[in-house]
């Protein structure tokens, strides 16, 4: 299979979820419609997007939580299963590891980040003392869309990320010492302009900064060669 045919594979698996999160979002966004047009005090309608927050972050965290491990598994199977059939030798799976980014954070962390940050900036909008209820509920659901944004652009770039870890961990076990990074479709100039064909020693290289994903929604892929040429 190729080098993308098992990237599809891997994003197949998270796909499902954007529309369910979406689908959050917007209800988060008729509810406070509705409670902003009946009159609701501020304070009210606060309380009641921090309760309505909690649980989307709580869904989204236990939904990644559940997804990028068989996202890793499908990446590295799929990378490793022709090989492995053709040599008749088992390779046992690997770990997939949430704490990818080189600044610490895990998916965990973001989705709080996300969270509190949109909380925060509705919460002001609530107390600005805004009269007008069709501009108030405009500057909110401008919100709503970064939040929602955000998040997308968090599973995506998750996903990418688990994806990469499998695909690593199943060129290393099969021997491969070096990968090169391929945009067949390339996804951001960055890519295209730094990136390029750049070759990387595999046992070295780290996802988030050698691997990819090099930036927010990236979708770049790699493959494994024996030789540095």
């Amino acid at each position: 299979m190729s080098v993308t045919g098992v990237q599809g594979l891997a994003f197949a698996v998270s796909a499902g979820l954007e529309p369910l999160v979406i689908e959050k979002y917007d209800s988060l966004k008729r509810m406070i419609e509705a409670m902003i047009l009946a009159g609701s005090e501020p304070a009210i309608v606060a309380a009641a997007i921090n309760s309505e927050m909690t649980k989307i972050e709580d869904y989204c965290n236990t939904q990644l939580a559940k997804l990028m491990p068989i996202v890793f598994n499908t990446a590295f199977h799929w990378t490793i299963v022709e090989e492995q059939l053709k040599a008749g030798i088992v390779i046992k799976n690997q770990v997939y590891s949430p704490q990818w980014c080189q600044d610490g954070k895990t998916f965990y962390d973001r989705v709080l980040a996300n969270g509190t940050k949109t909380l925060a900036s509705i919460s002001g909008l609530l107390l600005s003392g805004q009269e007008d209820k069709i501009v108030l509920l405009g500057l909110i659901t401008d919100e709503l869309e970064k939040a929602k944004n955000s998040w997308l652009r968090l599973l995506r770039t998750e996903t990418e990320a688990a994806y990469s870890q499998g695909v690593k961990a199943a060129l290393l076990a099969l021997g491969y010492l070096y990968a090169i990074i391929d945009n067949p479709d390339p996804c951001d100039r960055i890519c295209v302009d730094e990136v390029g064909e750049r070759r990387v020693t595999l046992a070295e290289a780290r996802v988030g900064l050698d691997l990819p994903p090099f930036h927010p929604n990236c979708k770049c892929v790699f493959r494994g060669i024996w030789y540095q040429p």
